[in-house]
């Protein structure tokens, strides 16, 4: 998605012109609609956080910078925009969404820590269902699992797009595995994993 193009319909839709508006919503809504429905793992709660955005994209037009790739600032919107939602209980709690199964091995999380989360460690074929093991994590937990290893963004990153100092992310990202570890060796003593 060229910068260039991405500026000129973003001119277009700061003067008024809402088919401009239209192109841009067209150009991002799978990766917005991604983005929410990683961070809150229900397909109904990711369209209305996806709108939410896109209303908060339109209002915060005049606050982009033209020149600058527009995907890292409409990515931060979207990911503040849908934490907040998740803060405040308007969404997350739903289990419409169709389960999808990722594998977890190293290469795909990193959970490679040598203390009990080793549990982690295991053959290619093990798999679980990480759209539940998700949604029973803290907001800002689940957030810098997506953000890193699904959306594969850097620590800094990270910490740009959250606010926060790199080391609180690599914080949160160890404290976040642990939990996930513990949610996984939890559901797979009950059998079901």
């Amino acid at each position: 998605m060229a910068a260039s193009t991405d500026d000129r319909l973003i001119d277009r839709a700061r003067s008024g012109d809402a088919q401009a508006f239209g192109l841009l919503i067209q150009r991002y809504q799978d990766a917005v609609y991604s983005l929410c429905y990683h961070l809150c793992g229900d397909r109904t709660d990711a369209e209305d956080l996806a709108q939410e955005a896109f209303v908060r994209f339109h209002r915060q037009l005049d606050r982009f910078r033209p020149g600058e790739p527009l995907w890292p600032w409409l990515r931060r919107l979207t990911t503040n925009s849908a934490l907040n939602g998740l803060r405040g209980g308007r969404v997350g709690r739903g289990t419409r969404g169709a389960a999808r199964t990722v594998s977890l091995d190293d290469a795909s999380l990193g959970l490679d820590v040598a203390d009990d989360t080793s549990a982690w460690r295991g053959s290619d074929d093990l798999r679980i269902d990480l759209e539940r093991q998700l949604r029973a994590l803290a907001p800002a937990d689940r957030a810098v699992l997506v953000l890193r290893y699904l959306e594969d963004l850097t620590y800094a990153e990270i910490a740009a797009l959250l606010d926060v100092p790199a080391s609180t992310i690599e914080t949160r990202l160890f404290r976040a595995r642990k939990r996930l570890g513990a949610l996984y060796r939890a559901h797979a003593a009950d059998g079901e994993v």
